[in-house]
């Protein structure tokens, strides 16, 4: 599985994030973060999350801290997310590739994003390390997804969603775990597309 970096940069004096455009490729028309493929050249992930946005922002991040790993399987592809507050450097678009702007952190625009990155951005910004796992279909809908919440105390959370033909949700179920990997309870949130009261 192919992998690629995901660069979350916050500008924590004046509340903002560093945001993109994408004029092409598979993103062409969303907005989400900087970042991109691993390559050879990068000795590891950190490496490429630092390369990548240097390389669509203009901007040099330090101490860039994991917070997630997203899964495409469909699409052959593991994107491993960083969260950094240390930077240098103004954002310099790139007119033919993307169009980087600051975005008030009151004001994330996840209309304008793809539904995977909708579902695990405010996540992250709660301050969860995320592991999730997205399956789209041809027509850039959601498939059926696992996403799973690791806990400080190695406890974890694990939703099992299903959707219909819609994009609706068909079926959820929540499985909690404790750090040893027990399940400890389960319950079925939505079924048959029906939500269902505690």
């Amino acid at each position: 599985m192919k992998e690629a970096s995901l660069s979350i940069i916050k500008d924590l004096k004046n509340n903002r994030f560093v945001m993109i455009r994408h004029h092409r490729g598979i993103n062409k028309g969303f907005v989400n973060f900087p970042g991109g493929k691993k390559e050879e050249q990068d000795a590891d992930m950190i490496a490429c999350v630092k390369r990548e946005t240097l390389e669509e922002t203009g901007l040099k991040i330090f101490n860039p801290v994991f917070v997630g790993c997203m899964e495409f399987p469909n699409m052959d592809f593991k994107v491993y997310a960083y969260f950094s507050t240390e930077f240098e450097g103004d954002i310099c678009p790139k007119k033919d590739e993307v169009d980087v702007f600051w975005q008030d952190a009151n004001h994330i625009p996840y209309d304008q994003m793809r539904t995977a990155d909708a579902d695990f951005l405010p996540l992250i910004l709660e301050g969860k390390t995320v592991y999730k796992r997205y399956f789209y279909n041809k027509d850039g809908s959601l498939s059926d997804e696992t996403k799973t919440v690791y806990n400080e105390d190695g406890s974890r959370n694990e939703t099992i969603i299903e959707y219909d033909s819609s994009g609706r949700i068909a079926n959820k179920v929540i499985i909690e775990y404790d750090k040893d990997g027990n399940e400890v309870n389960r319950k079925t949130v939505v079924e048959n597309g029906w939500t269902l009261l505690n």
